[in-house]
Parts: structure tokens; sequence; C-alpha cells
């Protein structure tokens, strides 16, 4: 794929840092992620809903005109329950592991207990079990809630506050669930070894 620079992307028009599709077009961040998104929730019957698409665009789209690289490093994205929320933190991980330019991308979700952090793993394994190319790129291990790339160059995995807690590991994308309910010491060491900084 051809390196990123300024152009007009073919989809929304906007002035702004693009990559070249195989087709030649300029597509910006923002417009290859929504289309990711619309790719994987397709199969499921799944439309994108216009606030995840404001998410997306905001999170991957908002780039600094100077460098092309993202405004944002953080989100916060905050709702009732039943609003596509998990379908939507669950679709990141696959798209970082596919899309995102990094030698070995680790992405990690994290909950303050083990069975919340299944519900996003949950997600993420049925957008990938509904896609039949995702499935050729991509394997899932639910015994030990993991989905890892069949070249060994990259993984999505589960933490949880109320397991071991280990340092070390260097997240590319890191989730964190439910963050009212971290709530304890061990939650917030989680929290802190995963996600440093302010």
């Amino acid at each position: 794929m051809a390196k990123k620079s300024l152009d007009v992307c073919a989809w929304c028009s906007a002035e702004t840092w693009c990559e070249r599709r195989k087709d030649g077009r300029p597509q910006c961040s923002g417009c290859k992620i929504v289309a990711f998104f619309r790719y994987l929730y397709r199969p499921l019957g799944f439309t994108l809903l216009g606030w995840q698409e404001k998410v997306l665009r905001d999170l991957y789209g908002t780039v600094q005109v100077d460098t092309g690289r993202r405004r944002y490093r953080r989100g916060y994205v905050s709702m009732a329950k039943k609003q596509g929320k998990s379908f939507l933190i669950g679709g990141l991980p696959i798209y970082h592991l596919i899309h995102e330019h990094e030698i070995r991308p680790e992405a990690y979700g994290a909950a303050a207990s083990k069975d919340q952090a299944g519900i996003v793993f949950r997600a993420a394994a049925q957008l990938v079990r509904a896609n039949a190319d995702l499935l050729d790129r991509l394997k899932i291990l639910d015994s030990t809630r993991r989905i890892i790339r069949h070249d060994r160059g990259g993984f999505y995995a589960v933490l949880s506050a109320d397991g071991d807690v280990n340092d070390g590991v260097e997240p590319s994308l890191a989730m964190i669930d439910e963050l009212h309910r971290w709530k304890t010491e061990k939650a917030e060491t989680l929290r802190t070894v995963r996600n440093p900084g302010p």
C-alpha cells in the first residue's frame, strides 16, 4: 500500500492525509475504518449506527494536518446497555490486527471481572467467525480468550482485574470496559500497568 500523504479523500472529499487503495483512489483513515466496520457488520445483519461512526471517525480520522498523525490517543465512550457498544469495541482489535501499520500489534481488552472481560471478546469472536476471509487471517482461542494472527504477527488478549497482573506487556491498543466498576486496588493496578500516563 502506498505511503500516506495529504490529499482529498475520494469518499468524504475532505482534504486530509490519505493512503492509496489498491484501485489508486485516496482514502482517509476515517473512511477506511468506517468501511471496515460496515464490512465487519454486514454478515451479522448489523448496521453501523450514527454514534458508532462518529466515534470511529473522531478517533481514527481526526489527524494533525502537518504530520498526518492521529490527534487523539484516547477515547471515552459511555452509554446505556444494549446500544451496540460491545460490538463496536469488539471490532477495534480486529481492525487493529489487520489494518494498523504495526509490526507486531498487541491489543488488550481489560475489565474488572473475567465475566465482563468476556463480553467484548465474544463480540469480537462472533465478528471474526461471521467473515470467512477474517478466519483465514485470524485464529480464535476461546479457552484463553485470545485472537491471534495466523502469521503470529500480533494478537488480542483479554485481561481482568480479578486475575493476576503482569508487567512487561506493551499494548498498542488498550480497551478498558465498565470503568465505573474498577474500584479495587488490583483493578487500579491493572489500569495503571496497561494504560500508563494521565
